[in-house]
């Protein structure tokens, strides 16, 4: 057990120093950290539409990086790891927004994602 702590505690770490050698991941990674808590807010809302919204902005900013297959992984991988670390670090609002999806919280968060991405109708 505590073993499985501590790979926890250390993920972060190691996810970080995995991309400091490259500025480009690094701002991808950074980019992804930021927009993966709203992601897994808006999944807990039952707003797939504008959660993939996000996730179109994430792989528009990806593409940019992807030359060959190794980088399509890395950049998976990376993605994969925020969404984890968003979805443990805001465990506590994603379950009360998942309990009243309908309430004025999530549609103020979707609105307000909306407005960021310049997705209005």
């Amino acid at each position: 057990m505590k073993a499985l702590v501590l790979v926890l505690l250390l993920l972060p770490l190691t996810a970080i120093a995995q991309y400091e050698d490259h500025p480009a991941q690094q701002r991808l990674w950074e980019a992804m950290t930021n927009s993966a808590p709203a992601y897994e807010m808006l999944l807990a809302c039952e707003r797939e539409i504008t959660a993939n919204l996000i996730y179109e902005d994430v792989t528009r900013m990806a593409a940019t990086l992807v030359e060959n297959r190794r980088d399509i992984d890395i950049a998976m991988q990376m993605w994969r790891e925020a969404r984890a670390q968003a979805s443990m670090q805001y465990w506590d609002s994603i379950q009360g927004l998942a309990r009243d999806p309908e309430g004025p919280i999530c549609n103020n968060l979707e609105n307000d994602i909306i407005q960021i991405l310049g997705a209005g109708v």
